[in-house]
């Protein structure tokens, strides 16, 4: 029961923080959120996936983190400049 429980809770924030992070992409810069927190929800999902033993859709949010972090560091390097 317990393991049925802790699923159903995982895949339900999943929900939730797939749905924040379809909000910050469709409304840009009207939102004001960070890169870093943008990057910090595809690697939370990646994790929720994992314990999920979805490790495909998990590979996939943690490589948008990977993207998500490059782009900011050329952003950050660029304002340096």
């Amino acid at each position: 029961m317990e393991t049925a429980q802790a699923a159903y809770a995982n895949a339900a924030a999943i929900g939730y923080y797939e749905r924040a992070l379809t909000l910050t992409e469709q409304l840009g810069e009207q939102v004001v959120i960070g890169a870093a927190a943008v990057v910090g929800l595809a690697e939370t999902i990646g994790d929720l996936q994992t314990l999920l033993g979805n490790y495909e859709q998990a590979r996939s949010h943690y490589q948008a983190a990977l993207d998500g972090g490059a782009a900011q560091t050329v952003v950050a390097r660029a304002q340096c400049i």
